[in-house]
């Protein structure tokens, strides 16, 4: 029962993410910080809590401890009753660091935008991490995930890593930043949210990890993909619409040279 409710959230969380994108109205509601427009910001500051409950720093740092604790107690259960070499195992220790970091950045280094988040975003920020911390330990435990491939952890892992660094310096260039300058360097010579594409590679390195054998962690995926890649869209038309002329005409979007 438990793999098919994990199936369920994921498809729906996509089919309401496509919808969000082709319905105005809803993605309206839903978009929060920089991108979201100051009439809706308003809108939601006068109808809290009936609509908005927390700050966007408040409500991240919530989803990432959120993540992390529940991350923590399959780790946990994993590391007592897992003999070693499991694939979930594995995973999950890959996504005890992201959420530990992601957590500790959300405390001490990222700036937020102003304004509250949606009690939508809320709930489904907190979901995300409660159905993505057991994905591979709950379909491990129905078709057999539990060899870990060398090849695949050779693969996985340096692509974990070189993504990790690359998210945790690109959280560093935007916080330094003073408020609406252009970010420079590194990455940024080649795409406007290159957090978001090093989010995506992380995803990528847990699908490759279970060697892409893991229904659950494909559909995360794909959920991840079509999130990010909306966000480095609006992302990238902020810029241009903020700066004009002056933003870099070669800049790509999400992925170098591509789009």
């Amino acid at each position: 029962a438990a793999f098919y409710v994990e199936v369920l959230f994921w498809v729906t969380s996509i089919v309401l993410y496509a919808l969000k994108c082709a319905w105005v109205p809803l993605d309206r509601l839903t978009t929060y910080g920089k991108l979201q427009r100051p009439e809706d910001r308003d809108q939601l500051k006068h109808t809290a809590p009936y609509i908005a409950l927390l700050s966007n720093r408040r409500a991240w740092i919530l989803f990432y401890a959120t993540g992390l604790i529940w991350n923590t107690t399959i780790l946990l259960y994993e590391l007592m009753y897992l003999q070693g070499g499991h694939a979930p195992l594995y995973v999950n220790i890959m996504l005890e660091i992201q959420l530990a970091r992601r957590f500790l950045e959300a405390l001490y280094i990222q700036k937020f935008s102003p304004g509250m988040m949606n009690n939508l975003n809320l709930l489904f920020g907190s979901s995300f991490y409660i159905f993505l911390c057991p994905a591979t330990l709950i379909e491990a435990r129905f078709f057999g995930l539990d060899h870990q491939n060398d090849t695949s952890f050779i693969i996985a892992l340096p692509l974990f890593i070189a993504s990790t660094v690359l998210q945790y310096h690109t959280h560093v260039v935007l916080a330094s930043l003073k408020k609406y300058t252009i970010p420079t360097g590194r990455m940024f010579t080649y795409v406007s949210s290159p957090h978001y594409l090093a989010e995506i590679c992380i995803y990528l390195s847990f699908v490759l990890m279970v060697q892409g054998r893991c229904l659950l962690m494909d559909l995360a995926l794909v959920f991840v993909v079509i999130n990010l890649a909306d966000s480095a869209k609006k992302t990238h038309t902020w810029y241009k619409t903020k700066f004009g002329v002056k933003y870099p005409h070669s800049r790509r979007m999400l992925i170098p040279f591509v789009l």
